[in-house]
């Protein structure tokens, strides 16, 4: 590739390739060049494979045996590592869309969140900084999804649990977990 890092090409007869004049680009400028050359693409496999798991995690209706097994491939799988980029951002995502209404896929994506720190083949230390608002805001939120209006849980003159005063407890305590195991 023609990066300032490699030399020029040579033409067939071993003459050197002409020398365009040089520019002084700017120190941003080159910065975004380089951004730009080090793009990641994704076979058709890997999109495949990245496609099911978010399918399988995003949906809160999903059979608990199938978010079992996409959890436990992206604890185990080793093409975790490659599709990390893309968990972060995804995750990120889902957090975001779902922090007032989908409680089911905030407790996948602290789930998610767990295994991509706590896997030992994932380097997850670059993408912290990603990673760690949607986790944040999982603690700290205001609201998290939705919960059932505690007079259509229990009938009327029986005492309160604790889970239903709190209903979204469960998931608060599970994102501060994630969080003391970065720490």
């Amino acid at each position: 590739p023609l990066i300032p890092q490699n030399p020029p090409s040579q033409t067939l007869t071993g003459a050197p390739a002409p020398k365009k004049p040089k520019q002084e680009p700017s120190a941003t400028a080159s910065l975004a060049q380089e951004k730009m050359s080090a793009k990641h693409y994704l076979s058709k496999e890997m999109q495949a494979y990245f496609d099911t798991i978010t399918t399988v995690l995003r949906d809160p209706k999903s059979p608990a045996p199938e978010v079992e097994a996409a959890l436990r491939s992206l604890k185990f799988d080793p093409a975790t590592s490659q599709l990390l980029p893309y968990l972060v951002r995804w995750v990120n995502d889902e957090v975001a869309r779902a922090i007032k209404s989908d409680y089911i896929v905030l407790l996948n994506m602290i789930k998610v969140a767990q295994i991509l720190v706590t896997t030992p083949t994932i380097h997850i230390e670059p993408y912290l900084h990603q990673i760690m608002p949607a986790i944040i805001s999982c603690i700290v939120g205001k609201r998290l999804g939705t919960a059932l209006p505690t007079d259509q849980i229990l009938p009327r003159g029986e005492p309160l649990t604790f889970e239903q005063v709190f209903p979204d407890y469960n998931l608060r305590n599970e994102a501060a977990t994630v969080i003391t195991l970065v720490v």
